[in-house]
């Protein structure tokens, strides 16, 4: 029968032209919708791709013309496929060939977050809606299609850059330098202050004032019925109350849901929105829902990292009732104004708490002193601040005890110093070590430990550290924080170890869950306290949801942030602070954050570049490159006194400091320099044994940098260096003014350490220099009886009476590739 068909079907075939016509039409018809098909699954050029790092999932959506984020997830779904691959950068990779992404600058395989471009596209009529699609959230990295019709992209970081702002419009980088430029004359010390006057450094210690937000009230409502389903009346009653109408980046949105009757909270989705881009919560998805604790139903939102300030908006939409009109509350994200520190500014650590009154300390003459010879040494760099370590809680004192929690001799050392400092014009600041108590100095003093986990026992650790919820802690900060305030001589106040250590805290398990939309078991709260600990701890430490360790990362700076806005406004602190902050991703790991800090009120934020290998050196100078522009706030870096931590490609650690530090203070922003450096810390140069150099020689090499930075800014307007011969014996100096004014009344002056005896030179006692002018001398030098000759130091300074020092200096050079490494710049 099938044959007889068959044979039937073939002689209609062939002999009916029409019907042979009909079925190629057909068949050309089916191929071009298969066609069209696999274009619109895999050249779709209309359609946002979003990828999620923790699912490793790929799902695009489908749209008809210009990308709506807000329709995200009720468009069309083109695919959703999970990637595949051992880790998110082989995608990555991927996604860099398919879109032609280039500038792959830097990203962080743990955290998942990074920085690269996408190759501009030449376009004459693109719609503005399509002009710049794309919105990169924290941890939910959105790719929007019709790539074809992009104009320009600007360059987007992992954390929350979500909008392109007016400025950057046009053209990102170039208005962004203009911007620097214009917010350092504003904070520039015109030289003409050193051709009419001496720079009197008391006269630019500004006041700081910074104005809380009030709080909105939060209201109770009864106790959610999760099981029963809204009705559209109960829906439109609902209100939504924001506990604050303006926010800075450390807070959190607190979200307040008020209903007159038991509702279904699982059925309300909580979006954050800006603009046409929905903002990605703190942890890498839209994972915000409502919880009822204390009678209240609320949630809080997170915008991320150095978030963009702007209008937000809080969106309810009821996932039963998707035409209920849902509910909306706009609030906005504030940014402080830059307060302006001195240009060039130039500090040295005092981390030294052991009583100064008997010490005999040398002096840059070479003689010796009693505890002014310390002042000595900061007018001998001319350095502009001292900071000093005056608060410190210490396990091997017994005079620290819950009424006595400071050791006594760091106040001391601050009265014996402030009065010398005020004579020498030497701005004087005092710091408080916070929640580290070296020698477990918290069990005297009776405070709250941070606590630690052991995975292989599953048991708690008691470290080093005191928690952030201590109240006691936080009012014997508060106090300090006060009189330091109170005491005339002082200038700055100054935060260290205002964090917890990178695996402690976990006993703030039920205060972080709480606020962080983490979800938790159902009868968590009942947990005891114990086991509240243990089950964050357990899920930070195994590493592996990446999502909660973002949110934890992310509170503890909100938290530690919280904490020094909450000592500034109740203490009254108007004096300009400082906080330290580790230089590991912006110090996220422990829990801080440069933005938050800024914004909480802090002046200055300094970063410490140190205890870092040179590979390491340099991912971290890249993790900090991408992440803010110098006119977000002030970051001033810093390197430690101490060989150990200066490992290098020549071996020589005064080198690597100068390097590091001329690295750091280039390279900390994205665009424009730092606003100053600090050297880390006087007591290592003079008694540490870690130190390798003599005292006077860390003298020239923190004030070489020093000077090297000054005339990078423009507070120098000459330059400096010398060079020995083949012979090592004999060299030449090489004095450049860089300005267009002549100097005059010029010298230049051996800075004598221990490996050289006196040189012989031929340069005069003064001389001038025209605009641009170069002058050279010649010098041969002799080392010192029992000096070792390998990397002896030999050094100058150029002095002038209206601009601070330059230091330079070189060594023998011991290997042929040394001359590079003495000569850079």
């Amino acid at each position: 029968m099938w044959k007889w068909i068959e044979n039937k079907l073939e002689a209609v075939i062939f002999s009916k032209i029409w019907v042979r016509w009909v079925l190629s039409i057909v068949v050309l018809v089916l191929l071009g919708s298969g066609v069209k098909v696999l274009i619109d699954l895999f050249r779709n050029r209309h359609y946002v791709a979003e990828v999620n790092p923790y699912e490793k999932t790929v799902t695009k959506y489908k749209f008809e013309k210009d990308a709506d984020l807000t329709k995200l997830g009720s468009a069309p779904v083109l695919s959703e496929e999970a990637f595949g691959f051992e880790n998110i950068d082989e995608y990555y990779d991927l996604i860099a060939k398919e879109y032609e992404i280039e500038d792959f600058s830097y990203w962080d395989t743990e955290t998942k977050q990074g920085s690269f471009s996408i190759k501009n596209q030449e376009t004459k009529d693109a719609p503005a809606a399509v002009q710049n699609p794309l919105t990169f959230d924290t941890e939910l990295v959105q790719l929007a299609g019709d790539l074809k019709n992009l104009k320009t992209l600007r360059r987007f970081s992992g954390y929350s850059e979500d909008e392109v702002t007016a400025e950057a419009e046009a053209n990102d980088d170039e208005i962004a330098l203009l911007l620097d430029k214009e917010a350092a004359k504003e904070d520039a010390i015109d030289l003409d202050v050193y051709f009419d006057e001496k720079y009197i450094r008391k006269q630019y210690s500004s006041r700081d004032i910074f104005t809380p937000i009030p709080r909105n009230k939060f209201y109770t409502s009864p106790v959610p019925n999760n099981r029963a389903s809204n009705t559209t009346s109960a829906l439109n009653r609902l209100k939504l109350v924001l506990d604050k109408d303006q926010y800075y980046s450390h807070d959190l949105v607190r979200v307040n849901l008020i209903s007159d009757q038991r509702i279904n909270i699982n059925d309300l989705k909580v979006y954050l929105r800006r603009g046409k881009y929905l903002i990605a919560n703190v942890g890498g998805a839209h994972d915000i829902f409502f919880k009822y604790r204390k009678n209240t139903i609320f949630t809080t939102v997170t915008p991320g990292y150095n978030p963009s300030p702007g209008v937000y908006h809080v969106v309810i939409r009821s996932k039963a009732d998707p035409d209920w009109k849902g509910l909306e509350k706009s609030f906005v994200l504030k940014r402080r104004k830059v307060p302006s520190i001195p240009k060039g500014f130039g500090i040295v650590n005092l981390e030294y708490t052991t009583f100064l009154g008997s010490k005999q300390i040398i002096r840059p003459s070479g003689t010796y002193g009693d505890y002014r010879a310390l002042i000595e040494w900061i007018n001998y760099t001319e350095s502009d601040a001292l900071w000093m370590l005056v608060a410190q809680t210490i396990g091997w004192d017994r005079g620290i005890t819950p009424e006595t929690p400071w050791k006594a001799s760091g106040i001391r050392n601050l009265n014996l110093l402030a009065p010398v400092t005020e004579d020498n014009d030497v701005l004087l600041g005092g710091y408080i070590m916070c929640y580290y108590t070296p020698g477990n100095g918290k069990n005297r003093a009776g405070y709250n430990a941070s606590l630690g986990y052991t995975a292989t026992t599953d048991s708690l650790l008691d470290t080093r550290h005191i928690s952030l919820t201590d109240p006691k802690r936080y009012r014997d900060i508060l106090e300090m924080a006060k009189d330091l305030q109170a005491n005339p001589y002082v200038d700055y106040i100054g935060f260290d170890f205002i964090r917890t250590g990178r695996a402690d805290g976990y006993e703030m398990a039920e205060k972080f869950t709480e606020e962080m939309n983490v979800r938790v078991p159902a009868d968590f709260y009942n947990y005891p306290k114990v086991e509240q600990t243990k089950w964050l701890a357990r899920r930070i430490e195994n590493l592996s949801n990446k999502s909660l360790i973002l949110k934890w990362r992310w509170w503890r700076a909100h938290l530690v942030a919280q904490i020094i806005n909450s000592v500034i406004v109740e203490g009254n602190i108007t004096k300009p602070t400082w906080v330290f902050t580790l230089g590991w991703r912006h110090g996220q790991e422990h829990g801080q954050d440069p933005i938050m800090f800024f914004d909480a009120g802090v002046r200055i934020d300094a970063v410490m570049l140190y205890e870092a290998s040179r590979v390491q050196f340099s991912n971290l100078m890249k993790q900090w490159n991408y992440y803010m522009r110098n006119n977000q706030n002030n970051l001033v870096i810093g390197n430690a006194v101490d060989t150990r931590f200066l490992d290098s490609l020549h071996g020589i650690p005064a080198l690597e400091y100068v390097y590091r530090t001329k690295e750091g203070y280039r390279k900390i922003y994205r665009s424009g320099l730092a606003k100053g450096i600090f050297a880390h810390d006087l007591s290592r140069a003079l008694w540490s044994s870690k130190r390798g150099y003599h005292v006077s020689e860390w003298a020239l090499i923190h004030g070489h940098s020093l000077s090297a930075y000054r005339h990078e800014v423009g507070v120098i307007p000459y330059e400096a260096e010398i060079t020995f011969n083949e012979d090592n014996k004999t060299g030449k100096i090489t004095i450049t003014n860089t300005s267009a004014q002549a100097l005059k009344d010029m010298k230049i002056t051996f800075s004598p350490t221990p490996s050289w005896q006196q040189l012989d030179d031929n340069i005069p006692d003064k001389f001038s220099l025209a605009a641009k002018e170069v002058k050279e001398f010649v010098f041969k030098a002799q080392l010192a009886p029992n000096a070792a000759s390998k990397n002896a130091i030999l050094g100058y300074y150029a002095d002038s009476p209206q601009f601070p020092k330059y230091f330079f200096f070189t060594m023998r050079q011991t290997s042929p590739k040394l001359q590079q490494f003495l000569t850079y710049k």
